[in-house]
C-alpha cells in the first residue's frame, strides 16, 4: 500500500469528516492489527487521529474463512 497515495485520499476525506478548519499535514505508518495498514494522522492545528486500512496482504494468518472475519 502506497502511503502517498493513501494520504493523498486522506487529504480529501480529512475535510468531510472533520471539516474544512482540519488540514491533513502529515501520515506516518504504524504498527498495529493482523490484517490491516495502520497510519497515525496529524492535522495542522495538531489534532491527531488514527486510520484504518483493511488489507489481506497485511494479515499475519495463513488460513481465513471470510465468514469468520
Amino acid at each position: 500500500m502506497d502511503t502517498d497515495k493513501v494520504q493523498q485520499f486522506m487529504k480529501s476525506k480529512t475535510k468531510v469528516v472533520f471539516g474544512d478548519s482540519f488540514i491533513l499535514n502529515q501520515m506516518t505508518r504504524i504498527l498495529g492489527g493482523a490484517q490491516k495498514h495502520t497510519y497515525l494522522a496529524e492535522t495542522k492545528s495538531g489534532f491527531c487521529f488514527v486510520v484504518y486500512i483493511w488489507d489481506k496482504s497485511t494479515s499475519y494468518f495463513t488460513y481465513n474463512e471470510e465468514k469468520d472475519i
